[in-house]
């Protein structure tokens, strides 16, 4: 009864909530503003509060009206008309419905909860200008957050480089420091000949920008200009320069590839998958019988080569007994 007394002074309510902060961090992600972790926290505290009145008022006296079988029936209709609602929003405007877990979804419904009625959502106008800009601002604290440690625990500067159809060329420069990422910039490098000379300047530009002291690893991928310019860096920069383990990996595939006999290897197993994959009766019967795909692409085609053959072999008596089979 005390209890209830307390709580009825706001006393216990205070304390059940302010006690939890701890938890309150760890529930937001590494990856949201400032701002935006604010907002985060105070709408969990009052979502924390507002179920613990829910669960304890109704030990009041003349209080348990409300509270019992036909609140708990209430609370499940509100929660299948906002489900209803939210769900038309995911459904008709293509948003694939993973998106349902994330935390930017789970802050924007318990901020929703909290305003009053009335309150009107934000317009497009308002979306890609005001708060558009208060995220950017979110953003660079974020940054500056991450960059404040650099000097105490190192940075390594990631470098890839990207061709379109169209010969556009970006070359993107990325900072890793203690399990978080940053995207730092794009160079448009389309109307530059990108050798190692050119690829060195670019490189020591970053450094110098975050910081020589801050700077201990670049990685680059395998490409001859990249290579001479790594190793340039490190004869006059205090830097160890490394070669991206995907791309060594993914060239190793592809001298094993022109190897006759894997070449061969990778022909039969081609023209089985082809002629799976071009009869759409066989394919639906291979899917059957293997209960799976063989062919799962990848994002580069020499790896999609080597999963295919795998697949075939892990499937071999699946498609026995597709071909042997009376239909």
């Amino acid at each position: 009864m005390e209890n209830i007394r307390a709580g009825l002074r706001g006393e216990v309510i205070g304390q059940a909530v302010d006690n939890d902060d701890d938890g309150d961090e760890d529930e937001c992600d590494d990856d949201i503003g400032p701002e935006e972790r604010r907002n985060f926290k105070q709408a969990l505290h009052a979502s924390k509060q507002s179920a613990w009145e829910r669960e304890h008022l109704h030990k009041i006296p003349n209080r348990a009206q409300g509270f019992g079988t036909s609140g708990g029936a209430q609370m499940r209709r509100e929660q299948e008309g906002m489900g209803h609602l939210i769900s038309k929003f995911f459904i008709y405007e293509n948003v694939p419905a993973e998106k349902a877990s994330s935390h930017h979804s789970k802050n924007m419904v318990l901020g929703c909860q909290q305003a009053n009625v009335g309150v009107q959502p934000p317009t497009p106008y308002e979306v890609r200008n005001k708060y558009l800009e208060m995220k950017y601002k979110d953003i660079g604290e974020y940054v500056n957050k991450l960059r404040s440690k650099w000097e105490t625990n190192g940075c390594t500067i990631m470098c890839d480089g990207w061709t379109g159809l169209t010969i556009l060329s970006i070359i993107n420069f990325m900072v890793y420091s203690k399990g978080k990422t940053i995207f730092l910039k794009s160079v448009d490098a389309s109307d530059h000949i990108k050798n190692y000379k050119y690829i060195y300047k670019l490189l020591r530009d970053v450094i110098m920008e975050d910081g020589e002291h801050n700077v201990v690893q670049v990685v680059t991928d395998n490409g001859s200009a990249f290579v001479k310019a790594g190793k340039k860096l490190m004869k006059h920069h205090n830097v160890f320069w490394t070669s991206c383990v995907a791309h060594c990996i993914d060239l190793m595939f592809e001298a094993m590839g022109k190897k006759e006999n894997i070449a061969n290897v990778v022909k039969r197993a081609r023209t089985i998958t082809n002629y799976i994959y071009n009869h759409s009766w066989l394919l639906a019967k291979m899917r059957e019988f293997c209960k799976g795909e063989i062919i799962c692409p990848t994002t580069t085609r020499f790896t999609t080569n080597y999963i295919a053959l795998d697949n075939l072999l892990k499937k071999k008596a699946g498609l026995k007994q597709l071909f042997t089979s009376d239909d």
